[in-house]
């Protein structure tokens, strides 16, 4: 009799901790496991989640649940920048950005040595114009239409003389460019750097400048937005929204080995950004082409990340 009691308890005591079993399997607390992911910006700014490793072990039974402290690694603005520039096929490049949100500045290159500008020198004959004349006179805003609009060089000429190789010169001096030498012989022969370039696009573009007055600004800023749609490559296809000035000089000595280059101001929702790229060493036409597709690969990039 006492046997038979025994089992009969034996019974309830295992069929209770099944149900509990069964209760605690439901509940979901049996096998739980984390998996945190990670997230990483590739070469082309896109960003990439992974499943990353839990640090947490299936366990039988916890009040306390599992924890992930694992970081999430974010490739830097410059790292992703240049890793996709040193794929690019031009042997000379310098890029620079400015955030205007972040007020930092990331520039890469695979050269130190100040780059040819060309046509890019014809924003810098502009301000220096403004900064000497204060305002342009109606035969003046006729030539810089055409010189900035549709790069004529006649015209760049013209307003050059007004101020002369000196007077270039120190305006770029007052605006900080440090790495900026204007070629005495032809006015497209300066040279400057990507970051010195950038320098510029911020005394343009941002406000309460103390070289230029905000009508000045508005000006050039006037003339890098309607630039002909032909000459809107390169920086000027980054976005919808773009103030750009290119520039363009083949070689003496080789005439498939050309200075090309792009500077502006670009818009992206409620972002912008000044940015200069400085090349050497590509055909005209597939270098405007090449250019134009690092430089969009360029924005996503910026889209992607912050620093």
């Amino acid at each position: 009799m006492q046997s038979i009691k025994s089992i009969i308890i034996g019974s309830v005591i295992v069929s209770l901790g099944a149900i509990g079993f069964i209760v605690w399997t439901i509940s979901g607390h049996a096998g739980t496991t984390n998996q945190p992911t990670h997230t990483y910006v590739d070469a082309q700014g896109r960003s990439h989640t992974t499943p990353g490793h839990s640090d947490t072990k299936s366990t039988q039974s916890t009040s306390t649940p599992a924890k992930s402290t694992q970081a999430e690694p974010i490739v830097s603005r410059q790292t992703a920048l240049q890793d996709l520039w040193k794929t690019s096929p031009f042997p000379q490049w310098q890029v620079a950005v400015y955030d205007e949100q972040t007020q930092d500045i990331t520039s890469i290159s695979n050269t130190n040595q100040p780059m040819t500008l060309a046509s890019v020198t014809k924003v810098g004959i502009l301000a220096s114009v403004l900064q000497q004349q204060t305002t342009l006179t109606s035969t003046n805003q006729s030539l810089a239409d055409d010189m900035m609009q549709h790069s004529d060089n006649d015209s760049a000429q013209t307003l050059y003389d007004q101020v002369g190789s000196a007077g270039l010169q120190q305006t770029y001096t007052a605006f900080g460019l440090t790495n900026t030498t204007v070629n005495t012989q032809h006015w497209g022969w300066t040279t400057s750097t990507a970051t010195d370039q950038v320098t510029l696009l911020t005394h343009i573009f941002l406000p309460k400048q103390a070289q230029l007055t905000a009508d000045q600004q508005t000006i050039i800023q006037s003339e890098m937005l309607a630039v002909d749609s032909h000459q809107k490559w390169g920086v000027g296809k980054m976005t919808q929204n773009t103030a750009v000035k290119n520039g363009w000089l083949p070689d003496d000595d080789d005439p498939n080995s050309w200075s090309l280059n792009s500077i502006g101001h670009v818009v992206d929702g409620q972002n912008a950004y000044d940015v200069a790229i400085l090349t050497h060493g590509q055909t005209f036409d597939n270098g405007t082409q090449q250019l134009t597709d690092y430089a969009q690969q360029t924005m996503h990039i910026l889209e992607e990340t912050t620093r």
